[in-house]
């Protein structure tokens, strides 16, 4: 393994939560948690990096070479199975405000406005695992060219 594959899954990550954090920031209009927004989702895009996309990284790469589309699809399917997992453990009881215009749990149970407000975080959230993909080859895979092309 080069140096380039840890330096992919150290990297990865920041650029593609910076932005991320800054345009939710933006459409928001709320900066004051803005450093701690950025700070979370790298701390957490970090953990999933080394204890999710490092032995799928190196499962996937025994059996077939990693390219862009692996990258892509790994981020999008990391980031999927990340939110159905916290969608199943956290139905715990109670009633729970949406920010967005309704309840999303009631008794325990998910309401339909919350069923679709997970399904737009769950693809939003996709964008940011499938940019962290693709950071990931550039920084750890996309094959380097040395030398002049010139003919």
């Amino acid at each position: 393994m080069n140096w380039r594959v840890p330096a992919g899954f150290v990297l990865a990550p920041l650029l593609p939560c910076a932005l991320y954090a800054t345009a939710m920031g933006v459409i928001a209009s709320q900066w004051s948690g803005f450093r701690f927004i950025v700070v979370a989702m790298v701390t957490v895009s970090e953990a999933l990096c080394l204890f999710v996309a490092l032995p799928l990284f190196l499962v996937v790469r025994r059996f077939r070479p990693i390219a862009l589309m692996e990258c892509v699809v790994a981020g999008v399917a990391i980031t999927i199975l990340m939110n159905v997992i916290l969608l199943l453990v956290s139905g715990g009881p109670g009633y729970s405000a949406g920010a967005s215009g309704g309840a999303t749990v009631i008794n325990g149970h998910l309401t339909g406005h919350g069923f679709g407000s997970a399904i737009v975080g769950t693809a939003l959230q996709s964008l940011l695992g499938a940019a962290i993909g693709l950071c990931f080859w550039v920084i750890a895979v996309r094959p380097i060219h040395h030398g002049s092309d010139s003919a």
